[in-house]
């Protein structure tokens, strides 16, 4: 090669910060000449890698003027100059590479059309996903696609076969669909211009400086390349955080796990041994008791373990200093005392600290935790397009449109902070949803489209009405394509971002770093929208979430000055005064390497695939960086998402060399932090519960009227009544209630009351027929919920069958009368009045005594509650009666009050009649409510007099009926001994 020389490798050692370091090996270089350091060109592994050598060389020259090299990715080839370069020698044309998207649209419909496999085409695109990363492995790797049908022994199980025949897709069909567009794959096309220019500078050697910084080598194009800048006469290889002191026992144990391996690698090739590298630039290194000397202890391979019975207790004294040991409970916790050690740098002037973990979530729980104390950080490793701010608005769009507007999908859009419907302003639109949110959507409100909903709903404002029919006349392109079988992708998509934007307002939703995001998605989809076949809406539904899930949204770089989030690759270069390696477990760091869906480990050995273990490998030489910092700190969770969870294995072993030196793990956790952590969710030292609630609201603020429903709750828990009638507080229903539970009652009522008011004198013959048809009628649009009328029908069937029964025997002695009835009762001496909706009064025809019946489709009252007032509503209404106060009914006694149970279950109904002792008569049921609710009735109009909450416990509403239990703070004052619970 001309001009090769000795080949020039340094490594700057894991204890110095990499990115600094090489910033001032340089300007210490051409002190008093900075000028030269523009003739440099800088190979660094990643583009943030280049932005943080900018920010050292600024920082290192105190902000003076300087000329810096140029700085670029190993990858990242300046095409235009290489391609005139190499017209000289033998020409180049490489053709453009396909993008990712193309790429995952074609072999989606490759797979689709070509493989035995019946899928949507959601998951032919999450297959063409996996299939396209394989692929991307095969092309790093430099081999062929063409020899794969011979790496599957006889001896191999027949489903590898299977698989390997399935992967003829890459090896017999892409090519063609590439040659087809005239394009390569990125993969390839990045090894071939790594290729060219390794090969121009082989033949032309550069003249200025070329220094390849930071990388390993594990792509074999680029392990060629930082050969042969070695051997250029002004090349220079700067290795990170190469081992030069490991035992050279060790080196030759190395296997794919090792932080080492891909190292050794590159420098078997060039025929180097370790303690041949020297350090870069006058390199600072301790002499003895380094971290690099406890690392390579932690990370000796398992052949040379026996070293550790050596080990003295005093060897590693130094390297331990500096080193801090969490492990927390829970993954809040570690994130508290990550943010806790975070807030607790920026007391420090100037000191900087970073959190560098595998875990997003842990990141974005610190994160938010941060947020509450008013420090803003950006995780660097990114955050799914889906879960950003104009990602899920553009997501809730597509929900609203396929949710047909149902209340949650519909709230849910109309409350994100950038939907702005034109024409309304944003207080005016606040109370509209507000309003429709609270009167309209709860409960189960049932419609097909949000015109439906404005039809059935005539007590809408005309603000709500307009609102509404705005809306939908913005969702309706979109919604046409909805109601169609198929249509295009395109078609699709341009609806969806059409009704983004209007919604949005103008141009909103493309700004910042996710609309920025959102908006190259888009565009390219745009692109390639005609390469979908097409695809009904939950397809495009499936499909576009899909992609923006893999989308991946970074913040702009440097968010705070002194705080960093960092991912694994981005630390290997950066160094912050506090290093915190965070995430320690099993599985999350190091990874857990999985299996490889496409081949078994001994298939990716013979054909020529790196081990899985290489990822181990990596994630430790990024924990190694890392781990040699001055001050280091070590948190893991001991339990995550509710599982115990394993220690990292480097946690594990740094453990078995402390317990050599008479120590442990726990020896490390330092200072007050698990104690702060603690604290914030600890309880107080001294508890104060709140008393029984008991308050007591003016005359004149006390209820004059009451329903006789309402009076078993004055009875049973005042407290209720009190925050019903007088703050006049309503329990909202839930959105899309369960229908089975919201509908049963009223369903039942409405359909019984329906047939006696249609047949009061006699029954027909098909009865059962004119019920059940009354009963699906009254479902109406519920009947075609999934599982809905399936589960209920049944149960109708039954229902009807004992009703029918039962009235039958219920005629013969007693005629049916009014139903739904409303009527009143006044205590003049009182000022009070009682009202009452009676399900049904019958009259018996022996007596002429009224027969008072309700409806339950629950539980009813036992006779006992009944007796005792705590469910006083069936003798109040007979008072009622009795007064005259139902219109149209006569009745001078009450011969019958009773409850028919409808439920249509095992016991389909039953007639459970209010029964007197033999001493009794119904009448002393009635006169002793009338007492009880005057009683009651005088004791309130006392100003004085509270309204407890559940002064009974034993006679307390059930559970599901205390709508008010957790505004009277009934779990706070439940719990105390006094009987009187602090009143």
């Amino acid at each position: 090669m001309s001009g090769a020389s000795k080949p020039k490798l340094y490594t700057i050692p894991s204890e110095n910060g990499f990115i600094d370091t090489l910033a001032s090996g340089l300007l210490d270089r051409h002190k008093g000449a900075a000028e030269n350091l523009s003739k440099y060109r800088i190979l660094l592994p990643t583009r943030r890698a280049c932005r943080a050598l900018r920010d050292a060389f600024l920082k290192q020259s105190h902000g003076q003027p300087l000329l810096l090299p140029i700085m670029q990715p190993i990858g990242d080839i300046d095409e235009d100059e290489l391609m005139i370069r190499m017209a000289d020698i033998n020409g180049l044309y490489i053709p453009p590479a396909i993008s990712p998207l193309q790429r995952q649209i074609l072999l989606a419909r490759t797979i689709q059309a070509i493989g035995d496999l019946d899928i949507s085409p959601d998951q032919a695109m999450a297959l063409a996903q996996a299939l396209g990363q394989f692929m991307d492995q095969i092309l790093i790797e430099g081999l062929s696609l063409d020899v794969l049908d011979k790496i599957v022994p006889e001896d191999f199980a027949e489903h590898w076969q299977i698989t390997i025949d399935f992967l003829k897709i890459l090896s017999e069909h892409w090519p063609k669909i590439l040659e087809e567009n005239g394009v390569i794959d990125a993969a390839d096309r990045r090894n071939r211009l790594v290729n060219a220019l390794n090969q121009l500078w082989q033949n032309e050697p550069p003249t200025q400086p070329i220094i390849a910084a930071g990388s390993t080598g594990t792509v074999p194009a680029t392990r060629a390349l930082l050969k042969t800048i070695a051997h250029l006469e002004h090349g220079e290889v700067i290795l990170p955080g190469l081992d030069v002191d490991i035992d050279e026992e060790s080196w030759n144990s190395l296997n794919e796990s090792h932080p080492q391996h891909s190292l050794k690698e590159l420098l078997d090739e060039l025929e180097f041994k370790p303690a041949d590298i020297p350090y870069w630039e006058k390199t600072q290194t301790s002499e003895n008791n380094s971290r690099a000397d406890l690392l390579r202890e932690i990370m000796r391979p398992a052949e040379t373990t026996a070293h550790w019975a050596r080990l003295q207790p005093d060897q590693f004294g130094k390297a331990l200093e500096g080193i801090e040991y969490f492990a927390c409970d829970t993954q809040q916790d570690e994130a508290m005392l990550i943010a806790l050690k975070l807030r607790e740098t920026l007391e420090t002037p100037e000191k900087t600290a970073a959190l560098v973990t595998p875990d997003r979530a842990l990141a974005r729980r610190v994160a938010l935790i941060c947020r509450k104390w008013g420090i803003e950080l950006d995780d660097s490793g990114g955050r799914s397009l889906t879960s950003t701010y104009r990602g899920s608005f553009f997501t809730l769009c597509l929900d609203c449109v396929s949710a047909k507007a149902k209340p949650v999908a519909l709230l849910s859009l109309l409350k994100h902070g950038l939907c702005k419907i034109d024409g309304f302003d944003a207080k005016t639109q606040t109370a509209i949803v507000a309003g429709l949110d609270k009167d309209f959507l709860r409960g189960n409100v049932a419609y097909n489209d949000i015109y439906g909903f404005i039809e059935d709903n005539p007590n809408l404002s005309k603000n709500q009405k307009n609102f509404l029919k705005q809306i939908d006349k913005l969702l309706d392109p979109l919604t046409s394509l909805l109601q169609q079988p198929d249509a295009s992708f395109q078609d699709f998509l341009k609806a969806h971002i059409q009704l983004a934007e209007n919604l949005s307002g103008e141009d909103t939703i493309w700004v910042e770093e996710d609309g920025e995001a959102l908006a190259a998605l888009l565009s390219e989809l745009l692109a390639h929208a005609h390469l979908f076949p097409p695809l009904s809406f939950s397809a495009y539904s499936d499909i576009l979430e899909q992609l923006m899930a893999q989308a991946s949204v970074r913040p702009t770089y440097g968010t705070h000055p002194r705080l960093m989030i960092l991912g694994q690759l981005e630390a290997r270069m950066v160094r912050a005064d506090v290093m915190i390696l965070s995430g320690l477990n099993e599985g999350s760091w190091p990874p857990d390497v999985g299996h490889d869906p496409w081949m078994s480990r001994p298939m990716r050995k013979t054909y020529g695939l790196p081990s899985m273990d290489m990822r181990v490998g990596l994630s430790a030489h990024d924990f190694g960086q890392c781990f040699c910092a001055k001050h280091v700190v070590l948190t893991r969770a001991e339990r995550t998402q509710g599982t115990q969870s394993v220690p990292s294995r480097w946690l594990q072993r740094l453990d078995t060399i402390l317990k050599a030196m008479d120590m442990s793990l726990s020896d490390l956790s330092k200072g007050p932090y698990k104690s702060w952590v603690s604290a914030t969710t600890a309880a107080p030292e001294s508890i104060s519960p709140y008393l029984r609630p008991a308050p007591t609201p003016p005359k004149d603020k006390r209820p004059k009227t009451l329903p006789v429903t309402a009076v078993e709750s004055w009875v049973r828990d005042p407290y209720a009544l009190y925050a019903k009638y007088i703050l006049n507080l309503r329990k909202l229903d839930d959105l899309e209630e369960d229908m089975s539970a919201a509908l049963r009652g009223s369903l039942v009522h409405d359909i019984f009351d329906r047939f006696i008011k249609t047949y009061p004198e006699n029954l027909p013959y098909d009865s059962s027929d004119i019920l059940m048809g009354y009963a699906i009628e009254a479902v109406g649009v519920h009947a075609d919920e999934p599982g809905f009328w399936a589960f209920w029908k049944p149960r109708f069937e039954r229902m009807i069958d004992w009703f029918i029964e039962h009235e039958t025997e219920w005629r013969e002695s007693a005629k049916p009368g009014p139903t739904e009835v409303k009527g009143t009762y006044s205590f003049d001496d009182l000022v009070f009045t009682l009202t009452a909706k009676a399900d049904r009064i019958d009259s018996l025809k022996d007596s002429q005594a009224a027969a008072i019946i309700d409806y339950k489709t629950g539980q009813p009252p036992t006779t006992a509650e009944v007796r005792a007032g705590l469910a006083p509503q069936l003798p109040l209404e007979a008072l009622i009666a009795l007064g005259g106060g139902f219109p149209d009914i006569v009745a001078n006694d009450i011969g019958y009050m009773g409850f028919w149970r409808l439920s249509g279950g095992s016991q389909a109904g039953d007639d459970v009649p209010v029964k007197p002792k033999k001493d009794e008569e119904l009448s002393d049921f009635i006169e002793s409510a009338r007492d009880g609710l005057k009683t009651l009735i005088e004791t309130f109009e006392n100003p004085d007099t509270p309204y407890y909450s559940l002064p009974r416990p034993n006679a307390a509403p059930r559970t599901a009926y205390q709508n008010y239990a957790h505004l009277a703070r009934v779990q706070e004052w439940a719990a105390l001994d006094d009987p009187d619970g602090g009143s």
